[in-house]
């Protein structure tokens, strides 16, 4: 049986995750993961990715996802190199990994908590629940509305990291994501600002994808401030 199977016959998984708003991606086709869609028709929106790590865990991803961003970017005809549509509308800005949270957290105890979400048991189910609805939930609280998302990825350099462990939150074009959000919310001050630190980070860039990136992310900038 296919990992994504597994999952759909697990019912601790699936109903928890349908009590808490979420529900399997039926066009998802990939057979080592499943993306759980919410049904929240709010203006940031979380993606909940589940993909296999070893014959009995999981890992798993939350995928932010803004509709302001994804207006933005059709009304002003931009094309991101990593482009990432969610459902409705909404155009992914960063992820994180649940179990990043958890041990960025504790990290104290981070080693207790290594590859402890199971799909075979109840208790590995119920130890994922505990990370979504406590770590999980502080994050997704801390980025809710279109202005909080805006500030978490201008000031996403300064984010609280104790921990060297890979999963922390990203984003591929925060500044102008975040730049995009402002200009929806009508601040462009605040767009020129983030669009101009950008400019600064990125001319720092020494390697070849680097400087490509700084020139692409120039050009997407004089767009949006033309």
């Amino acid at each position: 049986m296919s990992f994504r199977k597994k999952i759909g016959h697990n019912d601790t998984l699936m109903s928890g995750l349908a009590s808490r708003g979420y529900f399997l991606c039926p066009l998802d086709d990939d057979e080592n993961h499943c993306t759980f869609l919410n049904n929240s028709t709010a203006d940031v929106s979380v993606t909940i990715v589940i993909s296999i790590w070893d014959r009995v865990t999981f890992r798993c991803g939350l995928l932010i996802a803004s509709r302001g961003v994804g207006q933005q970017l059709q009304c002003k005809g931009l094309i991101f190199d990593d482009h990432v549509k969610s459902a409705d509308s909404h155009e992914v800005v960063a992820a994180v990994e649940l179990l990043w949270l958890r041990w960025n957290d504790d990290p104290q105890n981070a080693e207790n908590y290594r590859n402890d979400y199971s799909y075979v048991s109840d208790a590995g189910s119920r130890r994922f629940f505990e990370d979504l609805d406590t770590v999980g939930q502080r994050f997704i609280s801390s980025i809710a509305s279109a202005s909080q998302l805006a500030i978490f990825l201008e000031n996403l350099d300064v984010y609280p990291v104790h921990i060297k462990f890979g999963g922390a939150p990203g984003s591929s074009d925060r500044f102008l994501y975040a730049a995009l959000l402002y200009i929806d919310s009508g601040d462009l001050e605040a767009a020129r600002r983030v669009l101009d630190r950008g400019a600064l980070v990125l001319g720092n860039g020494s390697t070849d994808v680097q400087v490509r990136r700084y020139h692409s992310f120039m050009k997407r900038r004089q767009l949006l401030l033309s």
